[in-house]
């Protein structure tokens, strides 16, 4: 027993029947979950196996009668309903609660033929080949006899039917006349002759008239379904057959024979056109002389005519400028007969019987896409195209009905129907088909599931990059677009994704169809690996990184990792702390799988170089480092190879007298630099002023070397040891010190400067007195007699009032005056004449002077006076 998934029509698994058995129906009673099947053979003889699927294992076993062939459960009253043969009755009807027979009911029909179905009343009704027509109700699933339509029982059988909705009626094929039966009150209510041999016939929904091929009478009849009546005729030719409306151009096509060629009995086929307005041929067009008969089907899109023939061939008639174009090989023996267009996908399907496959050809670019092989030589019959689901159905002559998916244009299974099934019919009012198994004499209902929209956008891939959607069902969808688009019934669905660019990757999931469509979007990512870098030889805790295509990751652990696509990647590793790194750079290539790089570190050396300067040549000096083993050298320089980090140094030196300040370095990744400067030590010496103003400014200047200066008491400043001299000055130049020299010795020095008033020269140079005549001068109370050509006085800054005494017989224009000391010696001329009227010297007491004894006690008194003043202005200029 084959077991088929309802919602997509598939095959999921057989299981063996006590055999012999040869299976003839099967029915699902949805109130208990279990299947009932019909057969032949003495395994099931004359039963009704009711078999449970959850448990893979037979119930029970219902006695119903001798033979047994289809059935079909009835939900409105939980029935079974068994077409049995072999006694009294044709339908045993089951309770599918007890599964127990419950009834027996007496029907007509007989290995049905044609089928039409009234979504009016939903009602089934077909012919069998006594030319009975039959209808079997949905709802209760009886069966009743219609009417008896014209039979000639020798050859004219039932063939088909034709059901218009707007009327009511079934129009019936049957040996030479069209059978008109109004369905609601069931009897045939006219019968139009329309010739002894009608080949099919079409309805124009526009002007609701019906077209009948008479291949007879060489004419399309026109029958006005309201009437009843034929209301005209169209000649096209012999034998025309399979009338179909083209809905795009408004027209009426059918193939009919253009002409016979004796030998060998090769066809020659026309296609006519009609327009229905008119009655007229608008068009007709030939075909290749082919032996076989064709198919005709419409393009909904353009009006195109595809056109099927015996040979495997499919031609296409242009719709707008009715040419024959080139045809479609579909496959050598192909056999091509039966077709269908599907509008959603705009494609043509083409039924192969003589090679057991069905063609798929796009309707605009004219080729063959793909091909369905899956059943046997001359088995693959009729097909119908289910618009809801997109699904086409195809009847096969060993008993199935093969489903078609067109979205992904692939096999879904196959559903197991009566024998020998001839017609399908699709109804859309409840999305039901109805199978005629012309050997089995009944008709199969399958419910076809409705189908809403999922549509799948995908981003992150390349333009044009295929991608596959994979659905648990076995679904399998692809597309190089953004989207995929496919039909599902109501359920949830889990689904993958995939691509057949394997550096994108897209995670799978699940959707739901609850009555509407569905949207699912798809994001593609590259497919990453992990690149692991591993160090060795750190320190636990310490920092160190990788950069990796430009993005640069940290760690303190053993590891740093990345997540990329398949490439080689340029990389470099380091540490923060300095460290030898190896390889400090290099590459990777990632390539499907994940990769890895080892990172070994070593403690990173750098060199420190320390320069002195200042020692004499030759001399030893020392770099003494924190942590580190004390350096030296007698030349230049000093070097160290250290690790990164901060430093604190000192320097030393073997000659006492030089001395250098430590400090610290920072080692960061490079060598490094450092200037060591060596200067003498030095002491304080201290110069201590007294005898000046306050606030004079006053200067110690070394011999050749430095001069220091301040307004205070005191200079201090420092010097190596050694001699040195060194002199006194003020900016104040009353005052003056000496200088000298001092010694430092390893200690500070101190010494004392001591500021005195400053003495000049005062001299007065006498002229036109003979050599050796002793003369006079009074300056600031001190009169000096001097018998010399120059009388000098030792005076401080100032300014003094002088007299000078002539000696007798003399006298000078200068007698009195002042002059002024400052800063410098002072130089006063004086000129002596001679005084002939002047008595001789030694004449009197006072000769010496050479005047009266009252002139010289006056001029005494002036300059006593004189000189009082002075001292006292002196003594007065000391103070500031």
């Amino acid at each position: 027993m084959i077991a088929i998934n309802g919602a997509t029509n598939s095959i999921t698994s057989a299981t063996p029947l006590p055999g012999p058995f040869n299976p003839f129906g099967i029915a699902f009673d949805s109130s208990n979950g279990n299947l009932y099947i019909t057969g032949q053979g003495s395994g099931n003889l004359g039963n009704v196996t009711v078999f449970n699927p959850s448990s893979d294992k037979i119930v029970t076993n219902i006695t119903v009668g001798a033979y047994v062939y289809g059935i079909t459960y009835g939900p409105s009253n939980n029935a079974l309903y068994v077409s049995v043969s072999g006694n009294s009755v044709n339908v045993t009807v089951i309770n599918g609660t007890t599964n127990t027979v419950v009834n027996e009911v007496t029907v007509i029909p007989n290995q049905a033929e044609g089928l039409a179905y009234d979504s009016a009343n939903r009602n089934i009704y077909g012919v069998d080949a006594s030319s009975e027509l039959f209808s079997l109700n949905v709802s209760t699933n009886i069966t009743s006899l219609v009417t008896q339509v014209y039979h000639n029982s020798s050859t004219n059988l039932a063939q088909s039917l034709l059901y218009v909705p707007s009327t009511e009626l079934v129009f019936v094929d049957s040996g030479g006349a069209f059978f008109v039966v109004n369905v609601t009150i069931n009897p045939v209510v006219s019968s139009v002759s329309t010739g002894s041999s009608p080949q099919g016939s079409a309805y124009d929904p526009v002007n609701g008239m019906v077209y009948v091929a008479n291949a007879a009478g060489d004419n399309l009849y026109i029958i006005n379904p309201s009437t009843e009546t034929i209301t005209g005729n169209i000649t096209i030719g012999m034998d025309p057959y399979s009338p179909v409306y083209d809905p795009v151009n408004g027209l009426i096509c059918a193939v009919y024979v253009s002409s016979i060629s004796i030998p060998g009995m090769y066809l020659a086929f026309a296609i006519a056109a009609i327009n229905p307005a008119t009655g007229k041929i608008v068009a007709s067009v030939s075909m290749p002389v082919l032996m076989g008969s064709g198919q005709i089907a419409v393009d909904s899109s353009n009006g195109n005519l595809f056109v099927t023939y015996g040979s495997g061939l499919v031609y296409i008639i242009n719709g707008t400028t009715n040419r024959l174009e080139s045809p479609i090989n579909v496959g050598v023996g192909a056999n091509a007969e039966g077709l269908a267009y599907v509008p959603a996908t705009d494609s043509l399907y083409v039924v192969n019987s003589g090679s057991g496959n069905v063609s798929v050809i796009n309707a605009t670019t004219e080729i063959v896409v793909s091909t369905i092989v899956a059943f046997s030589a001359q088995s693959v019959q009729a097909l119908s195209y289910d618009s809801q689901n997109g699904y086409l159905y195809i009847t096969v002559l060993t008993g199935t009905v093969e489903v078609i998916n067109t979205s992904s244009v692939s096999l879904l299974g196959s559903i197991a129907v009566g024998s020998g099934p001839f017609a399908v019919l699709y109804d859309p009012s409840n999305f039901l088909l109805y199978v005629t198994n012309q050997y089995s004499g009944s008709v199969s209902m399958i419910e076809s599931p409705l189908l809403f929209n999922v549509t799948m956008t995908e981003s992150g891939l390349p333009s044009g990059t295929t991608w596959y959607v994979n659905l648990t069902n076995s679904q399998t969808f692809s597309s190089a677009t953004a989207t995929i688009t496919f039909g599902e019934p109501n359920g949830t669905y889990t689904y993958s994704i995939a691509t057949s660019d394997k550096s994108y990757t897209a995670p799978g999931g699940s959707f739901a169809v609850s009555g509407s469509a569905t949207a699912v979007s798809v994001t593609f990512n590259p497919v990453v690996y992990t690149v692991t870098f591993t160090e060795s030889g750190l320190t636990s805790g310490t920092t160190w990184y990788v950069t990796l295509n430009g993005v640069t990751v940290t760690s303190t652990t053993g590891t740093v990792t990345f997540n990329e696509t398949n490439g080689t990647y340029s990389f470099t590793a380091g540490s923060y702390t300095g460290y030898y790194v190896s390889p400090s750079s290099g590459s990777i290539t990632v390539n499907g799988a994940p990769a890895s790089q080892a990172i070994a570190f070593n403690e990173s050396m750098f060199l420190v170089t320390f320069t002195e300067t200042g020692l004499p040549s030759g001399t030893t000096w020392y770099v003494n480092l924190s942590g580190e083993p004390s350096l030296s050298s007698s030349s230049a320089e000093i070097t160290a190879t250290l690790p990164n980090g901060t430093y604190i140094y000192s320097v030393g030196t073997t000659d006492k007298l030089f001395e250098s300040g430590g400090g610290t370095f920072i080692v960061n990744g490079a060598q490094l630099n450092r200037t060591v400067t060596f200067t003498k030590v030095t002491y304080s010496v201290t110069f201590t002023e007294s005898g000046l103003p306050s606030g004079e400014t006053w200067f110690v200047n070394l011999t050749g070397g430095q001069s220091f200066s301040s307004t205070a008491t005191s200079i201090s400043f420092n010097e190596p040891n050694g001699s040195y001299s060194y002199v006194i000055g003020t900016s104040f130049r009353e005052y003056s010190a000496k200088g000298g020299s001092f010694s430092v010795a390893g200690s500070t020095e101190s010494l004392s400067v001591t500021f005195s008033i400053v003495d000049y020269n005062l001299t007065f140079t006498e002229s036109g007195l003979p050599s050796g005549t002793a003369w006079s001068v009074v300056v600031n109370g001190a009169n000096v007699t001097l018998a010399r050509q120059d009388i000098t006085f030792s005076l401080p800054n100032g300014t003094y009032q002088f007299t000078v005494v002539p000696p007798s017989g003399y006298t000078t224009q200068t007698v009195t005056g002042t002059v002024t000391v400052h800063g410098s010696s002072v130089s006063k001329a004086i000129s002596f004449t001679s005084a002939s009227s002047s008595p001789p010297p030694g004449n009197s007491p006072f000769g010496i002077f050479g005047g009266t004894l009252i002139t010289i006690v006056i001029l005494a008194g002036v300059v006593v006076v004189i000189a009082a003043v002075a001292v006292v202005f002196v003594r007065m200029r000391r103070k500031f």
